[in-house]
């Protein structure tokens, strides 16, 4: 009896934490209008699964959860950043180059819907 009420908590807790993010923004400001892009962020206990990669919560609070990808071979550095009251988002990609560039290159924007 113990173990059941005990597994059924641990799949209660582990719903609880769940948060999938579909987020969306259109791409005309890199050259391909009236396209959409949409990426499908998932956690999956500390972090969250994107295809392909994985990003660590590197803050997360009521308002806004801020993720980070680090690539030690390119070496790059992505960050994700939701708002989580205007389910707003945005994203950038940085290697050592894009310090170099000016203008800077574009950062990508959108909506973002909640699923769970």
């Amino acid at each position: 009896m113990k173990v059941t009420v005990f597994l059924i908590s641990i799949l209660i807790s582990f719903n609880v934490l769940s948060e999938t993010y579909v987020c969306s923004q259109e791409l005309s400001k890199f050259g391909r209008p009236g396209e959409i892009e949409t990426i499908k962020l998932e956690r999956m206990g500390n972090v969250f699964k994107g295809v392909p990669f994985t990003y660590q919560i590197s803050h997360d609070s009521k308002s806004f959860l801020i993720l980070t990808r680090l690539d030690t071979f390119s070496p790059s550095l992505t960050t994700i950043f939701i708002d989580k009251d205007t389910k707003e988002w945005g994203m950038g990609f940085f290697t050592m180059d894009d310090f170099k560039k000016s203008p800077p290159g574009e950062l990508s924007y959108g909506k973002c819907v909640i699923v769970n």
